[in-house]
C-alpha cells in the first residue's frame, strides 16, 4: 500500500509531526493520528438558507460512522452551500468560487479522501470540480 497523504502531517518524531498531531488529538483513539489510517473529510453543503441542503448535518453523522467503521477518521468540512432560489442574481456567480474553496481546503489539510454530501444545481457541480481537480478519492 502507498503512503498515505496525510502521513506527511501525522507520521514520524519530528517538531511538525508532533505539533499536528497534538492540534488534532481532540479524544481521538492513539493511532488516529499516527500516519496508518486515512483521514477522509465530509464536504457537507448543509445549510438552513439552502432548503435542499438543510437534510445534509443528518446524513454527515451516518457518514461518519461509516468512515470509522471502515477503519478511517472522519473530519466535519463544511464548504459553501449554494441555494438555486435564494441567491441573487444567480448562483452560477458562486459555482467556480465554490470549487476553488472547496479544493484549496482540501489541499491545505491532511486528507486522504472525501465525501461529497451536496444538493442544488451548481453545489454538486462545484464539490465534484474540486474533487476532479485536486485528485483525491472521491464519492
Amino acid at each position: 500500500m502507498s503512503r498515505l497523504r496525510s502521513a506527511e502531517w501525522y507520521a514520524g518524531d519530528d517538531r511538525n509531526a508532533y505539533i499536528h498531531r497534538a492540534w488534532m488529538r481532540r479524544g481521538l483513539p492513539d493511532d488516529a493520528l499516527d500516519g496508518s489510517r486515512p483521514q477522509i473529510a465530509i464536504a457537507n453543503t448543509a445549510s438552513d438558507l439552502t432548503p435542499c441542503n438543510s437534510h445534509l448535518d443528518e446524513v454527515a453523522e451516518h457518514v461518519k460512522r461509516g468512515v470509522w467503521e471502515a477503519g478511517g477518521v472522519p473530519h466535519n468540512l463544511p464548504v459553501v452551500s449554494l441555494g438555486e432560489t435564494q441567491v441573487r442574481p444567480t448562483a452560477m456567480l458562486w459555482r467556480n468560487m465554490a470549487a476553488m474553496a472547496i479544493e484549496e481546503m482540501l489541499r491545505a489539510n491532511p486528507i486522504d479522501g472525501v465525501v461529497l454530501l451536496g444538493g442544488c444545481d451548481k453545489t454538486i457541480p462545484a464539490l465534484l470540480m474540486a474533487a476532479a481537480s485536486v485528485d483525491l478519492p472521491a464519492v
